[in-house]
């Protein structure tokens, strides 16, 4: 499960983050694969 937030400002300017695998949970899409735990992203977007 993932989730994340973004707000604009300034007309221009549009901050945001995300937080992917909320529950911690150990998975692996192939084998001898295995996917990071909880992690975080955050983001700055500027138009002109």
């Amino acid at each position: 499960m993932n989730a994340g937030i973004s707000g604009t400002f300034l007309k221009n300017y549009t901050i945001g983050g995300k937080v992917n695998n909320i529950f911690n949970e150990i998975y692996q899409t192939t084998a001898f694969y295995p996917l990071p735990k909880r992690n975080y992203s955050v983001y700055l977007n500027i138009n002109f």
